[in-house]
């Protein structure tokens, strides 16, 4: 039992949130799960070379969107049905009409013969804007950023990408210091516990660091799943909760200076 003795869930006539989609799947809104609901089924399969084309009917998915695979079956003993290859995986999505949609394996040549079952989860795409920090405001002073901490819940295996915009600019400053050799560090934020730091084994939620070096008016953040965090259902599915953040900045110039 891991819920906490205050949880509403537990309390008597608590009213869940029931939803239902176009297929026929009914599921209950659940905010302590880390991925949407397996709401999506599998009529057929075909393989064409690295382009594998499912059937499922209605589907109302994306092109660029993300899906994870579970409980395909495979009648000709190849490794469709194995966990890894499509089952168990998460493909983005490069083609699709209203009742077909596309992926690409790369260099895994997809064998065996379709038999039945298969299911597709949605996967969602974590991206989260802070607002514009300037704690100079007041003075009229730019402010230049060296570190932030981060006081984020323990996962197994979570990470999240961490990218910075000064002076209300699109200019992305972790992609423009790792091209210029000037990034320090890197722009991933570990939600999982540090090796080096035993303790974090034990704790409950930590702090742990990203570093920048930038000037500007103000700085905003970004934070979100990078291609290749999403297509690793370790990272994609990972728990993420951000309880606190830490700047660390000094006064650079005035406005305009």
């Amino acid at each position: 039992m891991d819920d906490i003795w205050n949880d509403p869930s537990m309390q008597e006539r608590f009213k869940s949130v029931i939803a239902g989609n176009q297929q026929g799947y009914t599921f209950i809104v659940d905010s302590k799960r880390n991925s949407n609901s397996v709401a999506l089924q599998i009529t057929d399969i075909a393989v064409s070379g690295a382009v594998v084309t499912f059937t499922c009917y209605n589907h109302n998915l994306s092109k660029n969107s993300y899906v994870y695979f579970s409980g395909i079956q495979d009648s000709a003993a190849g490794n469709m049905a194995t966990d890894g290859v499509i089952n168990s995986k998460i493909y983005k999505i490069n083609t699709t009409d209203s009742d077909t949609f596309t992926i690409n394996t790369g260099e895994t040549a997809i064998t065996g013969t379709y038999s039945g079952g298969g299911v597709v989860t949605r996967v969602s795409e974590l991206n989260l804007t802070t607002k514009q920090y300037n704690f100079y405001n007041k003075t009229g002073t730019n402010i230049a950023y060296t570190q932030v901490d981060f006081l984020v819940d323990k996962t197994s295996s979570g990470q999240i990408k961490v990218d910075f915009y000064p002076s209300s600019s699109n200019r992305n400053i972790v992609e423009d210091g790792s091209v210029s050799g000037a990034a320090i560090g890197t722009s991933i934020l570990e939600t999982s516990p540090y090796t080096l730091v035993p303790l974090e084994s034990t704790q409950d939620r930590f702090w742990h660091s990203i570093y920048v070096n930038a000037t500007g008016e103000n700085i905003q953040l970004q934070l979100s799943l990078s291609e290749d965090q999403i297509l690793d259902p370790a990272i994609a599915f990972s728990d993420f909760q951000l309880n606190a953040m830490m700047f660390y900045v000094t006064k650079t110039n005035q406005f305009g200076g």
